[in-house]
């Protein structure tokens, strides 16, 4: 779930009062640069959607296994493309089961039916979709395309498919950001609120000429996460307490 309208123009007025630029300037870090260039974003909106993060997964407990679902979905995607290609290599029947209402359910896909290919493109397309350009920051992997000439209409809107050597990175990424997540459940906000500094601070929305954080840009960051309904704003705190407030989480 994302900010409304009405969040997103308070964090605005917020950055004006404090006198934030969200629009940073260049040079931007990879993922912003790939951001503005693939998706024709505004720097001003990837800085601003960058506090979505706190406004979905304040919602999550990861100490339920419900909780993690949203943690592993990379995982699963790319686990499932594994799977759908060693069957495809393999020649070897699908099987898709599952229990709804005590009752198990279950459909046998054969060696033949091409069903298993555009399931296979279509779990890369997705995955292409929701890693959103992580993987080419983090591995400096190229952006998929979209299939073109030799490839039937059918299977246009599909993109390139991971190859073995990334999809092996990519699981063990996954794996180990699953990990890291569980061990860290009670510090996330934390490693959040940290994620969110570095990124401002790699796009000159934030100083970096300061060795660490100003007063103006914690209060920001304060007020902001007091707007989104991440933290509950202590009424009477001035502007050194909202300091030493996200200073303190930044230190965790």
């Amino acid at each position: 779930m994302g900010m409304s309208k009405q969040q997103e123009e308070a964090i605005k007025n917020l950055a004006k009062k404090y006198n934030i630029n969200l629009e940073g300037k260049s040079p931007y870090r990879f993922n912003t640069r790939m951001m503005i260039e693939k998706h024709n974003s505004l720097p001003e909106n990837i800085h601003l959607k960058a506090f979505n993060a706190f406004n979905l997964k304040k919602q999550i407990d990861t100490t339920k296994e419900w909780g993690m679902d949203i943690y592993r979905e990379n995982l699963e995607i790319a686990e499932l493309i594994k799977l759908l290609s060693d069957s495809i290599q393999e020649k070897s029947k699908l099987n898709i089961s599952t229990t709804i209402k005590g009752i198990k359910r279950e459909v046998n896909i054969s060696s033949f039916s091409s069903i298993r290919i555009h399931l296979w493109y279509l779990a890369n397309t997705i995955l292409e979709d929701v890693q959103d350009g992580l993987y080419q920051y983090e591995f400096d992997m190229l952006f998929k395309e979209k299939l073109s000439d030799g490839h039937p209409d059918l299977y246009r809107n599909y993109t390139e498919v991971y190859s073995e050597e990334e999809l092996s990175k990519i699981i063990q990424y996954e794996k180990n950001q699953v990990y890291k997540v569980q061990k860290n459940s009670k510090k996330r906000f934390a490693i959040m609120l940290q994620r969110l500094v570095e990124s401002y601070r790699e796009d000159n929305v934030f100083d970096t000429t300061k060795k660490t954080i100003g007063t103006y840009e914690a209060c920001f960051l304060y007020d902001s996460l007091d707007v989104l309904g991440v933290i509950q704003a202590d009424l009477s705190a001035n502007n050194q307490d909202k300091y030493e407030y996200i200073k303190k989480e930044l230190r965790k």
